[in-house]
């Protein structure tokens, strides 16, 4: 096997399959996957911790078969390249940090104009939903929940950018050309249909940034616009614990 080898194009079907078949393998971890956990005893809080361990833990297990599919050396440097793993420069420091602000302000302004409960009228909202696995689970002084929402937030960035981003995305690019952002992005979305109402105000910021990463032809800016969106409800979840909201 050679260090590296030419990418072959993704089509659509191809994609989807990849994007699709995780998601729905996810809604049954965390829709009914962990109402049976809570059935059997688990906090609300531990059942979605538990299930999506799982669900995020797998998107490495994917990506390493693509990765091994591709015939790629287990190195590194050929890692690195295949997953355009690289160093930012100030422009594109720059750029993902307004990215990440993009996202942000994006979802908070559809969320206040209504959009959830909009969808809500359609699909009606579980009560777990609230909390995201916090519901009706008190934790005040639970200082252990703010390193085991760390370790799922790891899970979450590393496992969906690096396979999403770093094996997907650039294989999009060989097919659809400049429009693969738009694609790429969408389908990111719908991977999250596990949670539909959040589909309308996930969907801007994933095609945004679905296109900086190809603009830049990098999966780090990806890396660190969601890891620092992501990062807001572990910040809550910490002034919860140690009192300072409740």
């Amino acid at each position: 096997m050679s260090e590296f080898k030419p990418l072959k194009p993704m089509g659509l079907i191809t994609s989807s399959l990849i994007f699709f078949i995780p998601a729905f393998i996810t809604f049954l971890l965390l829709v009914p996957g962990r109402d049976a956990v809570i059935a059997m005893g688990f906090e609300p809080r531990t059942a979605f911790l538990m299930m999506g361990s799982i669900a995020f833990g797998m998107l490495f297990f994917i990506t390493a078969g693509l990765y091994i599919a591709e015939g790629h050396r287990w190195t590194w440097s050929a890692f690195k390249q295949r997953l355009r793993l690289k160093r930012m420069s100030r422009k594109e420091w720059i750029v993902t940090l307004l990215l990440t602000v993009f996202i942000t302000a994006v979802y908070l302004g559809l969320m206040m104009l209504g959009t959830r409960e909009w969808i809500a009228q359609f699909i009606p909202v579980p009560v777990w939903y609230s909390g995201e696995g916090e519901v009706n689970s008190p934790m005040l002084g639970a200082y252990w929940i703010i390193w085991a929402r760390l370790g799922l937030w790891v899970l979450n960035i590393l496992g969906e950018e690096f396979l999403w981003r770093g094996m997907l995305l650039p294989r999009q690019e060989v097919a659809h050309g400049r429009w693969a952002w738009l694609i790429h992005g969408t389908q990111w979305t719908l991977y999250h249909a596990w949670k539909p109402w959040e589909l309308l105000m996930l969907w801007p910021g994933d095609i945004a940034l679905a296109a900086v990463c190809q603009i830049f032809k990098s999966t780090t800016p990806g890396i660190v616009a969601h890891a620092l969106f992501n990062f807001i409800p572990i910040v809550l979840v910490t002034l919860v614990v140690f009192g300072v909201i409740g």
